[in-house]
């Protein structure tokens, strides 16, 4: 595609929520990877959905022991 004498090189898609729906991919993932290391306890799909917006490393970090 050229426009004047710029050429454009590169098109960024927003994938997430606009042209794939991966939030069950995403509850998928929190439920694996709390399952791992917190074993001892359980969240509901609700719970699970609570999580999804705030980056990773707050939503983790308050399971957390030690940050």
């Amino acid at each position: 595609m050229k426009r004047g004498d710029d050429m454009i090189d590169t098109i960024l898609y927003d994938l997430d929520g606009t042209l794939v729906d991966s939030n069950e991919l995403i509850l998928e993932t929190f439920h694996r990877t709390l399952n791992h290391f917190l074993p001892n306890r359980t969240f509901s799909r609700e719970d699970l959905l609570e999580m999804m917006g705030p980056p990773l490393q707050e939503t983790f970090e308050a399971f957390a022991k030690d940050q």
